[in-house]
């Protein structure tokens, strides 16, 4: 009679135990690995989110400045006009029209890394739930943003420097440029040929139309600040909190 075979069960059961760990172990080494990857990519995106939004500081700090500046020539030629300009001459006048023909640029920033973020599904890897809403928000207010400092460029090209070129003279007007409106570190020593006699633009601050305009030029500046205000405030929390993002990624 042949003898009965004994089934190591014990062993077998010990083997499929180590089987099955064996393959548990390596696709959580897997996730692992692919995970720890994915944070790496987050981490080279937000460096470059960083960037664009030190980018949209710099922006917001210079432009914002600019139409204050304009804003502060505007008061300058309704105070004139109020007071006769009998103490400005034709080249102050000459200098403060000047810097009206300046305007804010509505691009603020590029958002080609806040877009790839997104578009590559890894916002998710970011831990602070906050700037997850930030950034998911930001193209959306960007749109805005430029909607409104839009406003600024519309204004000058379609209404301020069609009144001018009817009203005044823009080539004695642009000899007055010698810098950007508040940024005297900005070089603008150009010069453009005038044809005829001089003009005194000194009736342009009896003409009523030339009063409304630039008063609702003023209220345009009011606007862009609000908008550089609300930019600032977002770019701040924004920058904080990649940057804490960042340093906790390599703690």
């Amino acid at each position: 009679m042949a003898e009965t075979q004994t089934i190591p069960w014990r062993r077998i059961s010990v083997e499929a135990v180590v089987i099955i760990a064996s393959i548990l172990l390596a696709f959580s080494i897997d996730a692992w690995w692919d995970d720890r990857q994915k944070r790496e990519e987050t981490q080279d995106i937000l460096m470059a989110v960083l960037e664009d939004l030190q980018s949209g500081k710099s922006f917001v700090d210079y432009y914002r400045t600019m139409s204050i500046a304009r804003q502060d020539s505007i008061d300058k030629l309704l105070k004139a006009s109020k007071d006769g300009a009998s103490n400005m001459t034709d080249a102050e006048i000459d200098r403060l029209l000047a810097d009206l023909m300046f305007f804010s640029e509505p691009h603020v920033m590029s958002e080609g890394s806040i877009e790839a973020l997104l578009s590559a599904g890894s916002i998710g890897v970011i831990e602070s739930k906050r700037l997850r809403r930030l950034i998911s928000r930001w193209p959306a207010f960007l749109e805005l943003a430029r909607y409104n400092l839009n406003i600024d460029g519309e204004f000058v090209t379609g209404t301020w420097a069609p009144y001018l070129i009817k009203h005044g003279s823009i080539p004695q007007v642009a000899r007055g440029l010698t810098h950007s409106p508040g940024h005297p570190e900005d070089d603008w020593q150009q010069s453009i040929d005038s044809a005829g006699e001089p003009v005194s633009h000194t009736n342009l601050l009896n003409d009523n139309q030339f009063i409304n305009i630039v008063s609702y030029y003023w209220l345009v500046q009011t606007n862009s600040q609000v908008v550089f205000g609300q930019l600032e405030d977002r770019l701040d929390e924004s920058i904080e909190l990649v940057e804490k993002e960042l340093q906790d990624s390599t703690n």
